[in-house]
Formats: structure tokens, C-alpha cells, sequence
């Protein structure tokens, strides 16, 4: 069995990932202006100087954390949804899917909580965060134009306005299910109010 060998690039990427790992955890733990470059670095297992070599400063790798949560939580989502034209329209499915992607646990709900309050306490970074936002809208619109065919499914709406008007609705389901055990079921039955307005099975001739 051939082993694979230990680039320079494959260093580089798993030292990275241990810093975002590591990032998350702590800004969750600490919030953002608790949480230090040191306390991150030494969380990982590195030195300072490994986040200087991936990222600019505090705040960058803050927003980058954010990034590498939505990526997972499409890559799992993908995984579990499939490609089965039924499913895009099984609110039951959806929202429990969706919602497991989306949650991470109180860690992941405790850094939205803290990305929102660095929002809000830092007007200068604003600008940034809006950009931000707008580029998570923009992954989950490309990934519904790009599994829709393969799904059988058309959508009624621009991608972009279908993922932001699901993206603001997730975020306060997610943000309720911390305290309302039933709104897994809430979410399920807006989506089967919704999808059916936006989304609709292609006729196989």
C-alpha cells in the first residue's frame, strides 16, 4: 500500500485546518474580543506565527471560521439530501436535514450569536460582513443551480433570492430551536408552504 506523501501543500492545508478547528472552538467558548491569537495558536498545537502564515489578523480568520462552518454544512446537507428529485419537496426530510447541518451543537450556535454581536459592535467591519454574507447566499445559490437538474427540479425563482429568503428563515428556526423543541416542526411545515412557490418537478418527456 502506497503512502501519500506529505507535501508542502498538504501541510499547509492541515495546519490551516487545525487553526479554524481550533479558532472555532475557542471564539465560541470566549467571544470574539476574549478569544487571543496566542490562546488560538497554542489551542492547535502552533506557535502565533502559524496564523500569521494563513491569515491577516484576528477578524480574518474570525470570518474565515464562518466560511469553513457554511462549506461543511453544504457538503453535509449535499450528502444526506442526495440527488432525489422527491426529496426537494419532503419538508419533513428538509428541516430535519437542515437544521442538523445547520446547528453544530451549542458551539456553532454560540459563534452566530458572537458573529452577529461583532456586527454590531464594530460598525467598521460591517462593509465586510454584509460582503460576507452576501457570499454565503451566493455558495448556496450556486449549489442549487448546480444540483437542480440532476434533481429533476426547476426553480420558479432567481437562485440568489431563493437562497437568501431560506437563509434568513433557517437562521431564525435555528436560532428558536435552542429553546422550542418544536421548531424542527415548524420549519418542516414552512418549507412545504414554501418550496412548492419556488421550486417545481421537471416533466420527463
Amino acid at each position: 500500500m502506497e503512502v501519500e506523501k506529505w507535501t508542502p501543500e498538504r501541510r499547509m492545508a492541515r495546519t490551516r485546518q487545525a487553526l479554524l478547528d481550533s479558532a472555532r472552538q475557542v471564539f465560541a467558548q470566549r467571544g470574539f474580543e476574549g478569544a487571543s491569537l496566542d490562546g488560538i495558536a497554542e489551542a492547535a498545537g502552533y506557535t502565533r506565527g502559524a496564523i500569521a502564515k494563513h491569515f491577516a489578523n484576528k477578524e480574518d480568520l474570525f470570518f474565515a471560521v464562518v466560511d469553513d462552518f457554511n462549506e461543511r454544512v453544504l457538503q453535509d446537507f449535499d450528502e444526506q439530501v442526495g440527488h432525489d428529485a422527491s426529496s426537494a419537496f419532503d419538508g419533513d426530510a428538509i428541516a430535519s436535514i437542515w437544521m442538523h447541518a445547520l446547528s453544530g451543537g451549542d458551539e456553532m450556535w454560540a459563534l452566530g450569536l458572537e458573529f452577529g454581536l461583532y456586527e454590531y459592535r464594530n460598525p467598521a467591519a460591517r462593509q465586510r460582513a454584509a460582503a460576507h454574507r452576501r457570499r454565503t447566499r451566493d455558495t448556496v445559490a450556486n449549489y442549487m443551480e448546480r444540483t437542480a437538474p440532476a434533481s429533476g427540479i426547476r426553480l420558479k425563482l432567481p437562485a440568489v433570492d431563493i437562497a437568501a429568503m431560506l437563509l434568513v428563515a433557517s437562521d431564525g428556526f435555528i436560532q428558536s430551536a435552542r429553546v422550542d423543541p418544536d421548531a424542527e416542526h415548524h420549519f418542516a411545515r414552512f418549507l412545504e408552504l414554501f418550496l412548492p412557490t419556488v421550486i417545481e418537478a421537471v416533466n420527463e418527456s
